[in-house]
């Protein structure tokens, strides 16, 4: 059985059917875009990127999908798999997410935030549903600029929709080392 594809929308038709245990995106370049092997499915389970990023899961002929992709290129692995699902159940949910510790994804959120010079309110809104969202377990005590009370008014600074708030939350934080 063939199990490396080109091609996603066949990765997703594949894991759709349950003909195979495992296939995937090549692990080298693909059209120049990038390398790795970005989109897979064992079992059950879909993945984009590694095995910490589940996607899809089929469980009693039903699909649940994330909600919530956390890239560009995660969106477009959601819409192969939803596109490609014709036969099952589709619930859009986060529960087969449960238990999966997403400390590393606020953290590489925050990064680019800091790290951009200009004023990118993707990653602030994609962090703030990450945040809000109570279905994730993350260690709480690593980002007290994020869950401490007495950091609220940073905090509302920090998610503000002007830029020069923005941008002047982002300089305290730095200075005072909350990040």
């Amino acid at each position: 059985m063939k199990k490396v594809f080109n091609s996603i929308d066949d990765v997703s038709k594949l894991f759709i059917a349950q003909t195979q245990d495992f296939a995937g995106t090549p692990y080298t370049h693909i059209d120049g875009r990038g390398k790795g092997r970005r989109f897979y499915f064992k079992g059950n389970t879909i993945y984009s990127y590694r095995d910490n990023y589940p996607l899809a899961k089929i469980v009693e002929n039903k699909l649940f999908v994330i909600e919530t992709p956390y890239s560009i290129t995660t969106a477009k692995h959601r819409t192969s798999v939803i596109r490609a699902c014709d036969n099952l159940e589709m619930v859009l949910s986060n529960d087969f997410k449960k238990g999966i510790n997403i400390d590393h994804i606020i953290e590489k959120l925050l990064k680019l935030i800091f790290n951009t010079k200009k004023y990118y309110s993707t990653y602030k809104d994609n962090l703030n549903d990450w945040l809000k969202n109570t279905d994730y377990s993350f260690t709480k005590s690593k980002f007290p600029l994020l869950f401490d009370k007495k950091h609220n008014k940073l905090k509302q600074m920090f998610f503000s929709n002007d830029v020069e708030t923005f941008n002047l939350a982002k300089q305290i934080i730095k200075q005072e080392k909350l990040i």
